[in-house]
């Protein structure tokens, strides 16, 4: 694992020593290709009653201690186009100190990429992504949450992840994909009594998309990953699964769909625990304007359980943003004390930003997070709860802004030790030159 890091250091590295000296072209090149760098850092201060979101179980060295913290978030983000091809480097973390104790803490994630594209219709994109995390204070993402499903009980991960993604369109409602990863991974506890876990995650999905008629269109598609432990053998596990479905292309902006199939899922290591069933998935999507879409999906899992997902997104650049997300699904279990091998994961956020004028902006955030898991009579729940508020004003417009926020999360759990309540208040001043996201 620590050689496949170095060589994602490396290539981090390489990217920037190759475009660095560029950083005062940015623009247009030889009159067609714009080089876009975008660097800069996030200065946080903030009171926070709850750093590391432990238990107060009057235990006094696990329970909650309030403190002055000081967040760093640099960032580095590259993309860098060659005719039809573009290379794309995204570097950044979080630096935690705090002013009272010992904390000391810090996040990290990079990922490069090579995208090729080809006039035949061809795309290929080769990625290397690798995090670290020292500390857990996300809870998780409306925009992608399934980055942050992570359970109680896990207190650091760090993983380093090689793939590629294929594309192919040679006409017109004709598509063809495929994507392939392999993921090192390697997991802390927060038990004292579990020891450290390493796996390897592959993970590989296909689909072909292809006209049935001008407005039906045919589906096939195919999904296996295996997680495999070094540590904790009883919780490796493979899943596989088979589609084929229709969709029906109403008009430009409403269209239904129709997926069925068979999965199974296969605790190798396990005798007896495995699952064979149903799959299937019935939805639409509706596309209300350019910057506003709906997309509704219900069905059952390889698990035999109930998913569901809408999604409603509306975006303008100097107006408002809105965003829901509401998701049930199921998830594996990494943690050896997890009563059960599966989790039932349920998420409700909401997320709205607007924008008074181009200098001052207003956003809030809510959400909810539940992780069940059974094992028998036997069953683990913890329910997570966050609202947050924020304010931003540019005091320099392009690489000066200037913003405050607050926010309250808990958990309820029928385990204790999982249990937390957590308040931050803090400023941020967030200095970036080149272009914003």
């Amino acid at each position: 694992m620590k050689m496949r890091v170095s060589v994602a250091t490396a290539v981090l590295l390489l990217g920037v020593a190759l475009v660095a000296p560029t950083w005062a072209q940015e623009g247009e090149v030889d009159g067609e290709e714009e080089r876009v760098v975008t660097f800069g850092i996030e200065l946080i201060t903030e009171y926070d009653d709850n750093p590391n979101l432990g238990a107060d179980t009057g235990d006094t060295l696990e329970s909650p201690k309030d403190d002055f913290v000081i967040r760093a978030k640099p960032r580095l983000k590259i993309d860098y186009p060659h005719r039809d091809h573009e290379f794309k480097l995204d570097f950044g973390g979080i630096l935690r100190e705090g002013s009272d104790s010992e904390l000391s803490e810090s996040n990290l994630r990079g990922r490069a990429s090579v995208e090729l594209n080809f006039a035949s219709g061809l795309e290929i994109e080769l990625y290397d992504f690798y995090l670290e995390t020292e500390f857990d204070q996300a809870l998780f993402f409306v925009e992608t949450p399934d980055l942050a499903l992570v359970e109680p009980g896990i207190s650091e991960t760090d993983s380093n992840t090689l793939g590629f993604d294929i594309k192919y369109v040679p006409k017109r409602r004709l598509t063809a994909e495929a994507s392939y990863s392999s993921t090192d991974q390697h997991f802390v506890f927060g038990t004292p009594n579990s020891p450290p876990d390493d796996r390897d995650v592959e993970v590989f999905s296909g689909s072909v998309e292809f006209p049935l008629s001008l407005k039906w269109v045919g589906v096939l598609a195919v999904d296996f990953n295996e997680h495999q432990s070094v540590q904790q053998p009883p919780r490796n596990f493979d899943e596989l699964q088979y589609l084929a479905g229709l969709r029906w292309e109403r008009t430009e902006q409403l269209s239904f769909f129709l997926e069925a199939g068979v999965g199974e899922a296969d605790f190798a290591d396990t005798p007896g625990v495995e699952f064979d069933n149903t799959v299937w998935i019935l939805g639409t999507e509706i596309d209300f304007t350019d910057d506003s879409s709906l997309e509704l999906s219900f069905g059952q899992d390889l698990y035999g359980e109930t998913a569901y997902e809408i999604l409603l997104d509306r975006t303008r650049e100097k107006d408002a943003g809105l965003r829901l997300l509401i998701r049930k699904s199921s998830q594996n279990s990494f943690a050896s004390e997890t009563l059960g091998r599966i989790f039932e994961a349920t998420i409700v956020g909401l997320k709205y930003k607007h924008f008074f004028d181009e200098r001052f902006s207003f956003g809030a955030e809510a959400r909810y997070f539940d992780l069940q898991a059974n094992e028998g009579e036997l069953m683990q729940d913890d329910t997570t709860w966050l609202g947050r508020v924020e304010v931003d004003y540019t005091i320099r417009p392009e690489w000066m802004r200037l913003g405050g926020f607050a926010q309250i999360s808990t958990r309820d759990s029928n385990n204790p030790v999982n249990e937390f309540e957590n308040t931050r208040i803090g400023v941020t001043l967030k200095l970036v030159r080149g272009a914003q996201d």
